[in-house]
């Protein structure tokens, strides 16, 4: 339809009956096709617009920079997608306006509504360019965008040559999840490093003696089994908006100042009753203004805060928290994640089956533009979030359900909140891998975790190499400590969930031998060429990140096609030293990042 259709439909739900706001709509349409051609000025220029508006509480400017900044959006489409003549925005407005409810502008809290909407009809443009180019055409050969605003023939009612991709593929690209270009040539990658990856295992049965040979195989079968079974994840999820239950958020935090604040207002924005949902602020300790924040966050939001003398620990603090809500579900947030506003919602949608005890949501990285190794990480997250969770999600047996941002059933907390809190590794008291062990203990009586990767969060991840470090000593601490007491029950689980838990498991401890004969002992007695393997992890490195680059959607944080190759150097320093010493250094208590 044309954009003049458009228009007429969207002015009535976005601006009412305001003279002045059907105004500004259409100059924001206006500016939207004067930036037709860079759709991407139109975005930033909305994001410095939205950071003005929000330092004002007026509900008027609020539904007027709405009006605009929709007007900017329509501008856009009008501009630059109908310049293309393939006519795919219309769809993502319908879908769009029903789930952000924007309706009536009043009902919004804060202008983050506007970005995500943006978000959605930037990613329709970018379709609708590649979509020009797979069907021959290399340039727009249309007016002026602002010429073709003011006078324009309807465009014919025809689908894209490549959203229609399900009928050329049958339902091949429904099930490999292909929306784009860009994710068909990770697929098409996916199976020439398949291929690549047992072609070398098979030669390598030949040539390196069988243990090597065994692990080759299993690196191999994992590797391909997670993205495989990404495609496969569709986990078993309730209706939107049939199921609200009484759910309690408990933030434990200690030295994180005025990021508590921000952490609450993202819980205190939820698109959730707030009879509803209760949300309890410990403050385990700090030693900083940790507790003016809190207690701020306490008279702005009407949130429990509880100030502890001293510092106690996570766990401790968790159960502080416990003692003072009765909802029917707990969520575990850490200090410093920011949710998004249908996060408690969708994560909730997971308590399909009374036997699914906790849910563990996606987590991406907050301050992932800062330098090269929260980009890095940004990848990181996103890889072992999609492919990882998704792979145990499938078989119901999430072995670590996040502790940025995870739901569980409160009577099966309370019922292992004693040993939880209790838990020994040769005879010393746990004090991190929380998670894990928490998420061990369920899966011990039986029950089911699994992972919803539409509830989304993000944390802050470190920005500097010393506590990256410092934060993955811990984490392989834990990992090891966890995957020995879940050795004990994991093998009675699902086949599935059980091979995907040993290999795992033997494939890290393995990974210092492995990595120290090919890259030390071998090249120094002349046995092997050191090039080889280098080459080999080079190729899986770029495997994973063709998959963030093809998977990733807007408004995600785009952090660089090569952003991930320094995860190389740092693994291999990991595998021969930072996993051994982790190994001989179980008994240490230190948090090191806090």
């Amino acid at each position: 339809r044309s954009e003049r259709q458009g228009v007429d439909e969207v002015i009535p739900a976005i601006s009412g009956r305001g003279a002045k706001n059907r105004s500004l709509f259409t100059t924001g349409q206006g500016l939207g096709a004067e930036v037709g051609h860079g759709g991407l000025r139109a975005v930033r220029i909305h994001a410095w617009m939205g950071r003005e508006v929000k330092r004002g509480d007026l509900e008027k400017e609020q539904r007027q920079f709405l009006c605009s900044g929709i007007g900017i959006v329509a501008g856009v489409y009008s501009g630059w997608l109908k310049c293309t003549n393939l006519n795919v925005g219309r769809g993502y407005w319908q879908e769009q306006a029903p789930r952000h409810r924007v309706a009536d502008p009043r009902e919004l809290p804060d202008l983050r509504i506007c970005d995500q909407i943006l978000a959605s009809w930037y990613r329709a443009t970018r379709e609708a360019r590649l979509a020009s180019r797979l069907s021959g055409k290399s340039r727009f050969n249309m007016p002026h965008p602002r010429t073709e605003i003011q006078a324009s023939p309807l465009a014919p009612e025809k689908p894209l040559a490549w959203l229609d991709a399900p009928t050329r593929f049958g339902g091949l690209s429904k099930f490999l999840r292909i929306e784009r270009p860009s994710q068909l040539a990770f697929w098409i990658l996916f199976a020439a490093m398949a291929s690549l990856i047992l072609f070398t295992r098979i030669y390598n049965v030949f040539t390196y003696h069988p243990v090597f040979a065994a692990y080759g195989a299993v690196v191999g079968a994992l590797i391909i089994a997670r993205y495989v079974f990404f495609a496969l994840y569709n986990p078993p999820l309730l209706p939107p908006d049939v199921y609200e239950p009484e759910v309690a958020a408990i933030i434990p935090a200690k030295n994180e100042s005025m990021g508590i604040y921000a952490t609450a207002r993202t819980l205190a924005e939820q698109d959730y009753p707030s009879e509803k949902l209760t949300v309890v602020l410990i403050n385990d300790g700090s030693t900083d203004d940790t507790g003016y924040w809190m207690d701020r966050a306490a008279t702005d939001f009407g949130f429990k805060v509880i100030h502890l003398a001293e510092n106690k620990g996570k766990r401790a603090a968790i159960a502080e928290g416990m003692k003072v809500h009765g909802a029917e579900f707990t969520a575990l947030i850490d200090s410093d994640v920011r949710l998004d506003r249908d996060a408690l919602r969708e994560i909730l949608r997971g308590f399909c089956s009374p036997r699914i005890a906790a849910v563990c949501g996606h987590t991406d990285v907050e301050n992932a533009e800062v330098n090269w190794l929260t980009k890095m990480q940004t990848q990181q997250y996103f890889i072992a979030f999609r492919t990882f969770r998704a792979l145990e999600g499938h078989f119901r047996s999430v072995i670590c359900c996040s502790g940025a941002f995870s739901v569980y059933r409160t009577s099966v907390l309370r019922r292992v909140m004693k040993q939880w809190l209790s838990q020994t590794f040769l005879g010393v008291k746990r004090t991190f891998g929380d998670d894990r062990g928490l998420t061990n203990l369920i899966l011990r009586d039986g029950l089911e975790t699994i992972y919803v990767p539409v509830a989304r969060a993000s944390t802050i991840v470190p920005e500097t190499l010393s506590k990256y470090m410092t934060q993955q000593m811990r984490w392989r601490r834990s990992f090891i400590i966890e995957a020995i007491i879940g050795a004990r029950h994991m093998w009675r689980r699902s086949l599935g969930a059980a091979m995907a838990f040993y290999g795992l498991l033997l494939v890290t401890l393995m990974a210092p031998f492995i990595v120290g004969y090919f890259l030390v002992l071998g090249p120094v007695t002349g046995q092997v060429n050191p090039v080889g393997y280098l080459i080999g992890l080079c190729l899986i490195v770029m495997l994973h990140q063709t998959f963030y680059w093809a998977f990733q959607l807007p408004p995600a944080k785009k952090v660089g096609f090569l952003s991930l190759m320094p995860m190389l150097p740092m693994w291999i320093v990991a595998s021969l030293l930072m996993l051994p010493w982790a190994m001989v250094t179980l008994r240490r208590r230190g948090w090191g990042t806090r």
